[in-house]
C-alpha cells in the first residue's frame, strides 16, 4: 500500500476532491480491504488541506461504506460490501408510490429468470442448499409457524439466486430480499397462501436442470396474486407494509 497522496489543487469543494483521490485510490486497488490510511494530520500535511477537510472527505467516504472509521483504531478501508446499494435501492422504492403489486410484478419477472439461470448452472452445493431450505420450509409448514414460513421462503428464494452463481447479479439484485419480505408479509398471508407444493416443484426442475420447466414453476407460484381477495392488499404502497422483524417485533410485544 502506498501512503503518498497528490496535492489537491484549489478546487470549489476540497472535501469532495479529496474523498475522491481516495476513492481513486481504493477502487483501483491501491488501498485494499483493511489497510489503515496515514493519521488525519499526514493526510492533512500529504494532500495539502486542513485536517478539517480531510475529516469531511473520510466521513463522507464512510457514509458510503468505502472506509471504516473506529476510534482507537483509525480508519481503514472496508472489504466490498453490495450492503449500502441494496439499503439505498430499496428505500428509493419505499420511499416513492410503487404499490406491492407493481413491486410483486418486478418480483416475478426477476424470479422467472432467476430460476431459469439456477437452472442450467446449479451445482450439487446449490442442490444441497436448496433441498435443505425446502426442507426447512415444509417442516415449518407442518407446524403452522407463518413466520418461520416466512422465514424459510426468504431463504429459499436467496438459495435459488445464489444458485445462478452469478455474483454480479447476485450484488445487484441485493433489494429482492426486501421486496420479497415486504411482498409475503400481507395480512392476508398464512402459511396455505405460501403454497408449499409449488416450492417443491421449482426445486424438482432446476435440480433437473429444466430451465424451462423451472422459468413455468416459478410463474405458476406466483398465481395466487390473482386472487381476488388480495387486491387490496396489491393496491397498498410498498412503505406500509411491515417488515418480517417489525412483524415479529409486534408478536413479541403481544405476548408479553
Amino acid at each position: 500500500m502506498k501512503n503518498d497522496f497528490p496535492v489537491v489543487g484549489a478546487r470549489t469543494n476540497l472535501s469532495a476532491s479529496v474523498a475522491a483521490l481516495i476513492e481513486e485510490r481504493i477502487l483501483s486497488g491501491d488501498l485494499g480491504p483493511g489497510d489503515r490510511l496515514p493519521p488525519e494530520p499526514e493526510l492533512s500535511r500529504q494532500f495539502g488541506v486542513s485536517r478539517s477537510v480531510v475529516r469531511d472527505a473520510s466521513q463522507a467516504l464512510a457514509a458510503r461504506g468505502l472506509l471504516s472509521i473506529r476510534r482507537g483504531i483509525g480508519t481503514t478501508v472496508t472489504s466490498p460490501d453490495s450492503g449500502g446499494f441494496t439499503d439505498a435501492a430499496f428505500l428509493m422504492l419505499v420511499r416513492g408510490d410503487a404499490t406491492v403489486r407493481e413491486a410483486l410484478e418486478a418480483r416475478i419477472e426477476i424470479e422467472v429468470m432467476v430460476a431459469g439461470i439456477a437452472a442450467e448452472r446449479r451445482g450439487p452445493d446449490d442442490v444441497a442448499l436448496l433441498r435443505d431450505c425446502l426442507r426447512t420450509f415444509l417442516d415449518a409448514g407442518a407446524r403452522s409457524d407463518v413466520i418461520s414460513v416466512r422465514e424459510a421462503d426468504l431463504a429459499f428464494h436467496g438459495a435459488i439466486l445464489k444458485a445462478t452463481r452469478q455474483p454480479v447479479l447476485t450484488a445487484l439484485l441485493g433489494p429482492l430480499g426486501e421486496i420479497i419480505q415486504r411482498t409475503s408479509m400481507t395480512p392476508l398471508a398464512t402459511v396455505r397462501s405460501f403454497d408449499l407444493e409449488k416450492h417443491t416443484y421449482i426445486v424438482d426442475a432446476i435440480v433437473a436442470g429444466d430451465v424451462a420447466a423451472a422459468r413455468e414453476a416459478m410463474r405458476v407460484h406466483f398465481l395466487f396474486m390473482e386472487d381476488p381477495i388480495y387486491a387490496s392488499v396489491h393496491a397498498q404502497p410498498l412503505r406500509t407494509v411491515p417488515s418480517l422483524m417489525e412483524i415479529r417485533e409486534e408478536m413479541q410485544h403481544g405476548s408479553a
